[in-house]
Formats: structure tokens, C-alpha cells, sequence
């Protein structure tokens, strides 16, 4: 598919703003601590990301110039941004509906 083509990506904002009915409400367990971004253990801030349509996580870091997460699903190559900024929300597991 030529670029001119290709659909822009959905632009979520983050740290973490969330208002797309595509996520599932968060669980307590998807919480970290507050004010506290869970690192793994390299210690970069990363996302999880579940694509329904093929069936599978994703971890997804920071972009280079730390102000969004890209996440790319491995079926239908839909592309979600997950923009950081304040005024957001701490929540680090996502679905997507594909």
C-alpha cells in the first residue's frame, strides 16, 4: 500500500487519556503504584497492548523522543498512538478492538 494511501493512525492521548470504547475499563491489577510508571526490566516504561483480532499482546515503549507509544497490530496492521502528556491517567493495558 502506497503512503498516500495508508490511513492515519488513531491518536489516543496518554499519561494516559483513554476515552475510546475500544478499551476494556482497567482492573485493579493494571494500576501501578500512583504517580509511578512500571518499567520492565531494562527500566524503560512500556504498555500492553491486546489486539482481538489476532489474538495476541504486544508490548509497546516509548517512541525515541518519549512522547507517544506506537502500537502496530501483527494481523491488520491497524496503528494506535498513545500520546503522553498531564492531565492523563496511569493505565498500562489496553485492547484493542481491530
Amino acid at each position: 500500500m502506497s503512503d498516500s494511501r495508508r490511513a492515519k493512525p488513531l491518536r489516543i492521548p496518554l499519561d494516559i487519556i483513554a476515552g475510546d470504547d475500544a478499551f476494556r475499563q482497567p482492573s485493579r491489577s493494571d494500576k501501578p503504584q500512583e504517580g509511578r510508571e512500571r518499567p520492565d526490566a531494562s527500566g524503560k516504561p512500556f504498555l500492553m497492548v491486546w489486539f482481538k483480532c489476532a489474538a495476541s499482546y504486544q508490548k509497546v515503549f516509548r517512541n525515541p523522543d518519549a512522547t507517544c507509544y506506537v502500537a502496530r497490530c501483527p494481523k491488520c496492521a491497524k496503528t494506535m498512538e498513545f500520546a503522553v502528556g498531564n492531565g492523563g491517567q496511569s493505565r498500562r493495558m489496553f485492547e484493542v478492538s481491530c
